[in-house]
This record gives C-alpha cells, sequence and structure tokens, in this order.
C-alpha cells in the first residue's frame, strides 16, 4: 500500500526497498472476502515495490502483457528490484499475484516474469496465491476450461523448467502455452 503514496510515480527503471521494523498483520483470502486472523507480529521486515505496468485499460487481441513494451519494462523492473534485494543479503521473498490486480495483467504471465528475474538474481520467489482463485487464459483453446490457478502454475513450472527467457518469450507470443498444461 505504501507504493500508492509515492509521488511522483516511481520510473520505469526503478524500485523501492523499504526496511524498517513494522507490525504485520495477518489475514486470509482476498478483496471483499479478505479477513483479519486477528494477530500481527512486530518484527524487522524488508518490503521491495514494484510498480507492474498498468495493462488493464489496454485493449488488444493478445494479452497486453506479452507486448514487448510491458514484458521487458515490467521484466526489468523486476530484476532491478529483486537485484536490490539480493545485495541486500535478502535470499527469500513472498511475493502475492505482482500485478495481476489492480493493474489488470495477466497472473500467469507476471508470474513468468517474476521467476525470470528472480533466477537471475539468484533469489527465490515463494508465490503467495489463493487456492480458490480460477484462471482462465486470455485467448483460450477450444478444448481448455478455467481452473485453479495455482494447479495451472505448477504444470507450467513442470512442463517449462527448462526453457530459457527468450523460449518462454517465444511460447507466449505464438499462444501456444495454455494448453500445454491442461488436462482433457
Amino acid at each position: 500500500m505504501g507504493a500508492l503514496f509515492v509521488a511522483p510515480p516511481v520510473l520505469p527503471h526503478a524500485a523501492i526497498v523499504v526496511q524498517g521494523h513494522v507490525p504485520l498483520y495477518h489475514w486470509r483470502g482476498q478483496g471483499r472476502d479478505a479477513q483479519f486472523l486477528g494477530k500481527h507480529t512486530m518484527r524487522n521486515h524488508t518490503f521491495l515495490f514494484l510498480d507492474a505496468s498498468e495493462v488493464d485499460a489496454v485493449t488488444s487481441n493478445t494479452i497486453p502483457d506479452i507486448d514487448p513494451k510491458y514484458f521487458f519494462r515490467d521484466l526489468h523492473k523486476a530484476f532491478t528490484g529483486l537485484s536490490a534485494l539480493s545485495q541486500l543479503g535478502v535470499k527469500d521473498v513472498i511475493s502475492p499475484l505482482w500485478g495481476a490486480g489492480t493493474f489488470g495483467g495477466d497472473p500467469v504471465v507476471k508470474t513468468i516474469i517474476l521467476a525470470a528475474a528472480a533466477s537471475q538474481t539468484k533469489v527465490l520467489i515463494h508465490l503467495s496465491v489463493d487456492t480458490a482463485r480460477i484462471y482462465q487464459p486470455f485467448m483460450p483453446h477450444e478444448d481448455d476450461r478455467p481452473t485453479v490457478l495455482i494447479d495451472f502454475l505448477r504444470g507450467l513450472q513442470q512442463t517449462w523448467r527448462h526453457l530459457t527467457v527468450g523460449e518462454i518469450v517465444s511460447k507466449l507470443h505464438n499462444g501456444d502455452w495454455g494448453h500445454l498444461t491442461r488436462k482433457s
């Protein structure tokens, strides 16, 4: 939330790292279904604020996130922020579905961007995904049905584990990525 109060907006090639002793309140769920669990912890924490490309208003026949101007901007942004954390000695990060809410980004593409940046900075990303969140690809194939997002991401992890970032970008642009993990 703190990143929303920064003015002027964060530059496309910059990230904000904040460290300090802060309380963290425990919640479950998201949006209007979020529930406060009634507890908090007080410890020293490091926060990384990355503003994702705002693609919620972009009209396109493809996933806006894979347009090179958004994809590489977000990849560079994630790499910049995770590099800063790595230099501070941070090796593990817990992240929400970055840029896939208010900013309108595709959660799978944004996860791929985070994973690519993390692999280059040697930072391990622990993704926090609501197990009830459903995912429908932007341009589904005829046999594609909505699936649980975490299952879709696990399938991609298995099938794309040894691909390079370039190969993944090519698959995203060719539109041959959704059906790879679907069960008939």
